[in-house]
């Protein structure tokens, strides 16, 4: 009987001994997030996944012509690149075809992901992209995790691109589990698509943002004929302000295509903590954005729909993905189009293949003046579709507005640029 009494101590020392070593690189992986695509272009993109556990993971990737007709991939990275402080996972592709589908998994040991999707970018042309923000889940009452998941949903059919965050993806930057909610609920989107982010005051300027993503503070890139730039506007860049202003009087000037800038904290605002807007981003980049004929600008923070114009310039909020619902004052800064309270949603933006005409549209998913009263019956008035156009003659209006000394502000208003569809 002793002998039996030890043997069983003996063997429940054992199990907690092996309980509480590391997981061996040949150990049955439980749980990953991702995968996401980010630092897409024409020929290359990196695949990223997150996961606690060390593995052997492979990724097997092809374009879709091949994959079809081989029902499977024919290409293997075995060896992706491991930050162990983040357990982040970066497989690199280079070489890749423009505008091209292509399809990928990532598999560990008794792991697979499944088949998931990219495009490279267009060298020229047509494409869609997705905007939204604030997609942290707030308030307390869980609500914010299934408005998130049904948003991944809807944007997911769309197809876009490109899905671009204007920050507070979560509610806290440091917070792993947040993390590892926003991209198990937003994987379907995240799966089949591209991302870029801007930082929000919710991320914190922690390390975690940057090793998932990737990206830098401001950086920009191209897709087809239009170009993109991200800023920071939180407090922790105001002692890099003049830095991130030389970069944007640097990057700005360029051609007469499509130009998009989006960050964290809108110029204009009705948001009735917080009245018309921004004014010190206004003051510091507004004067660039006129100059430098920017199309539009994207921003979250408020957690509502608005639609400004100003100089030429759209200012499009969209914090309506998944934080508790701000009150809107019913003053409006000047340049105010429309505003849609009490909605979830997103926008979409379709560049016709010109590559100087876009079709906006606000897109309303779930309406609810309280996030513990979800109801999911869009109606379209909350909508707004719009169309930008980039014009020679908008960029002509500014430099003429610079020779005679007129405030771009003066200069009518072009209706091709605001009209409806």
């Amino acid at each position: 009987m002793q002998t039996n009494i030890i043997l069983l101590i003996s063997s429940l020392l054992l199990v907690s001994v092996v309980s509480s070593m590391p997981v061996s690189a040949n150990s049955q992986i439980s749980e990953v997030s991702g995968p996401y695509v980010t630092n897409t272009g024409q020929s290359s993109a990196f695949v990223n996944w997150i996961s606690g556990e060390e593995s052997s993971f492979k990724l097997f990737y092809d374009d879709e012509l091949n994959y079809t007709k081989m029902a499977g991939y024919s290409k293997i990275l075995e060896k992706p690149d491991y930050n162990p402080a983040a357990c982040l996972y970066r497989a690199e592709l280079s070489g890749l075809v423009p505008d091209t589908v292509y399809h990928y998994k990532i598999t560990g040991e008794g792991f697979e992901s499944g088949d998931c999707t990219f495009r490279t970018f267009p060298k020229s042309g047509g494409f869609s992209f997705v905007v939204i923000g604030d997609t942290h889940a707030s308030g307390g009452t869980g609500d914010g995790n299934y408005i998130r998941s049904l948003l991944a949903s809807e944007i997911s059919g769309q197809e876009p691109l490109f899905v671009i965050f204007t920050g507070d993806m979560v509610s806290e930057g440091l917070d792993v589990s947040g993390w590892d909610e926003f991209f198990n609920e937003m994987s379907p989107v995240l799966r089949n698509s591209s991302v870029f982010t801007s930082p929000g005051n919710h991320e914190d300027n922690s390390t975690l943002y940057y090793d998932y993503f990737g990206y830098p503070e401001w950086y920009s890139f191209e897709c087809g004929d239009s170009s993109f730039y991200s800023l920071d506007s939180n407090e922790n860049a105001c002692p890099l302000m003049d830095l991130q202003n030389d970069w944007i009087e640097e990057s700005l000037p360029g051609n007469n295509n499509l130009k998009f800038v989006y960050f964290h904290h809108p110029p204009y605002s009705s948001d009735k903590r917080h009245p018309g807007g921004w004014k010190n981003i206004r003051d510091q980049w507004s004067g660039y954005f006129s100059r430098y004929s920017v199309d539009a600008v994207f921003s979250g923070h408020v957690h509502a729909y608005e639609h400004y114009f100003s100089d030429l310039t759209h200012y499009l909020i969209t914090g309506t993905g998944g934080g508790n619902l701000y009150a809107l004052s019913d003053e409006k800064p000047e340049g105010y189009l429309k505003s849609s309270p009490g909605v979830y949603g997103y926008l979409r933006i379709d560049v016709l293949d010109n590559g100087k005409t876009a079709l906006c549209e606000f897109v309303p998913v779930i309406l609810s003046e309280k996030t513990s009263e979800i109801n999911q019956k869009p109606v379209n008035e909350y909508g707004d579709r719009f169309e930008i156009n980039s014009c020679f003659e908008n960029s002509l209006s500014r430099k003429m507005s610079d020779i005679l000394g007129i405030f771009p502000g003066d200069i009518p208003q072009s209706p091709e640029k605001i009209r409806s569809y």
